[in-house]
């Protein structure tokens, strides 16, 4: 009953907000070889959250899934209403990274599954919203490459049709999968020490475009790609 109750509010959130929405999904490695970048990487996500919520433009515009993919695809918060985000965040204790498989497919397909139901949504109360963006963040090979290769195909298919945007980040040794993710098979390298600085970038960068939104086109974060 109560998982029906906030289905209903998160219907009547999405009819009442006239913004045009940013959808941004990001897929984060939890495997045991994320662990010592692991706090960085949740406070800076945490970061991001607030930094969103405490803009009123970015509040109605901005709404943010995260993904965290081991042994298990976990959901650590949806798309919708920006606190109720951090609340999620908050009381899933962030990504725990202490798994030894990194099921890097699996994540991505739940993750465009997630994102086409929830743009159908938007779809459906006739919402606007720009072409979303996925962000996947890993240090490593996939453990699961039939599924990578599998998903990455219908990314690369949606890349063509113009329907998502995709920024894939390596950390450490890297992940030789990201590329296939890709049309040009550009991943760029986020160091250790700059991972709060990529968060900071994409908060202010949302903002920015959350404040823009009644200019036509696409929301760009080049300032976060030329940056890192």
């Amino acid at each position: 009953m109560e998982q029906i109750n906030d289905m209903v509010v998160n219907l009547r959130d999405m009819a009442a907000n006239n913004s045009t929405r940013i959808l941004i999904c990001i897929c984060i490695d939890a495997s045991n070889s994320m662990n010592q970048r692991m706090k960085e990487i949740n406070r800076g996500v945490m970061q991001f959250l607030q930094g969103i919520a405490d803009n009123i433009c970015a509040a109605d515009a901005a709404e943010i899934c995260v993904y965290s993919f081991g042994s298990k695809v976990r959901m650590l918060c949806d798309y919708g209403n920006i606190q109720k985000a951090i609340d999620m965040m908050e009381e899933s204790g962030g990504i725990q990274a202490n798994e030894a498989d990194s099921n890097m497919g699996e994540c991505i397909e739940a993750a465009l599954e997630n994102l086409n139901r929830h743009r159908q949504q938007l779809l459906d109360l006739s919402k606007s919203f720009y072409r979303p963006w996925l962000i996947i963040i890993s240090d490593g090979d996939a453990t699961d490459p039939s599924a990578c290769d599998r998903v990455s195909e219908k990314v690369r298919t949606m890349l063509r049709q113009r329907k998502l945007k995709v920024k894939c980040l390596s950390m450490g040794e890297g992940s030789h999968n990201l590329k296939d993710f890709t049309l040009d098979g550009q991943v760029d390298q986020l160091e250790d020490l700059k991972i709060m600085d990529f968060f900071s970038m994409l908060s202010r960068s949302v903002s920015q475009a959350s404040q823009a939104s009644i200019m036509a086109g696409d929301v760009e974060l080049e300032a976060i790609q030329r940056q890192i």
